[in-house]
């Protein structure tokens, strides 16, 4: 009897050392074969070199030619029939240190940006003793606004280019200052927090209000009729693919909760078209952001699988110890168990019975 429940005990406690050896193996194994996989897959190397070559080369076309080109320029925005000329800004954010950056070749970066202060027009100046609200400047504009109302009419916008030869207008797609959105939405807990919209019970729509805060477009001069026009390489006239190329940026406007338009203060004039930039479709800035999707991180995806496949190795290998451990005195249960199931069959003779203490304790 004693001999059966120590025999119980024991193939229990071997039952348990062996379904930890198997967990413990078979996780580490799983993670160091997946680890080993993205290594191979991640092709790091190759592929931040072919980027590297990619942008170097627009370098050197933005340095012999586009540069000197785009440098002859010069531009202006019309808004409403009021001109303002662009000033050009050589100042551009460096790309990011990512070890590339040695490999990288330096280039003079030019854009073409609002000056810091906008002249007013004299036909603004206007008597405002009428006007419910307070008149606002607008960056851009240069003109006021007595209410929210005119912020919401579209506005039509005209680039005009001298390139040292001949004169060219671009026509810029009109837009509100202002523009009002209705959807349909989940809740109005969505709606107020997170969209700061206002959110009506009855038709179960979110109404929010965004405000046109910047534009950036790329331009680029026509082989086929040598005008400037908007460039959509890459799928859109913006400057950047984080925001789909569009060239408008907008910021949201809190809605009022009596579902009203948003007050002037709470619009903000002042940050109304704040930011008007003008970049060449070559500019080399405009390639690494294609190049690494708006990340300036080159080859970040296969740096990410090659640093995940090292991160798993080395776990892998952490939960390979208990694994090591737990490996010897599974063996040996194993073993036991092997020498046991010989000894029934064999019909356990009584000449074996030493062995089989041997085995039983």
């Amino acid at each position: 009897q004693n001999r059966y429940r120590y025999t119980t005990r024991q193939e229990e406690e071997d039952a348990k050392n062996f379904r930890c050896f198997s967990c413990s193996f078979g996780c580490s194994s799983f993670m160091a074969i997946v680890g080993v996989y993205l290594l191979t897959a991640s092709n790091y190397h190759n592929t931040k070199s072919e980027e590297l070559v990619t942008y170097n080369h627009g370098v050197e076309e933005w340095t012999s030619d586009y540069g000197p080109q785009f440098n002859a320029t010069s531009w202006s925005l019309t808004v409403d029939g009021f001109p303002i000329t662009l000033v050009p800004l050589s100042k551009e954010d460096p790309l990011p240190k990512d070890g590339a950056e040695d490999d990288t070749l330096s280039y003079t970066p030019l854009k073409f940006t609002l000056p810091s202060v906008v002249p007013v027009p004299p036909n603004s100046q206007k008597d405002s003793s009428a006007s419910e609200e307070p008149k606002a400047p607008l960056n851009t504009t240069g003109a006021t606004v007595s209410n929210v109302t005119d912020l919401m009419r579209p506005r039509e916008a005209l680039l005009t280019v001298y390139d040292g030869v001949e004169t060219h207008q671009i026509a810029l797609p009109s837009t509100p200052l202002l523009r009002k959105v209705v959807k349909r939405t989940a809740g109005w807990k969505m709606c107020r927090y997170q969209e700061a919209g206002y959110y009506s019970g009855r038709s179960h729509t979110c109404t929010t209000y965004g405000v046109l805060e910047s534009m950036c477009v790329k331009v680029s001069k026509s082989v086929a009729s040598g005008a400037w026009e908007l460039n959509t390489t890459y799928g859109g006239s913006g400057c950047n693919p984080r925001s789909s190329w569009r060239m408008f940026a907008w910021r949201r406007a809190r809605a009022p909760t009596n579902g009203g338009l948003p007050k002037l203060p709470a619009v903000e004039t002042d940050r109304i078209f704040a930011n008007t930039v003008v970049k060449s479709a070559y500019d080399p800035r405009i390639l690494a952001l294609n190049i690494t999707n708006g990340k300036l991180v080159f080859a970040q995806g296969q740096a990410e699988e090659l640093a995940t496949g090292l991160v798993l190795i080395i776990i892998g290998a952490v939960c390979m110890v208990p694994a090591c451990f737990l490996a010897v005195p599974t063996f040996q249960a194993w073993r036991a168990r092997r020498k046991r199931m010989q000894y029934y069959q064999s019909g356990g003779d009584s000449g074996d019975d030493d062995i089989g203490d041997e085995w039983y304790g």
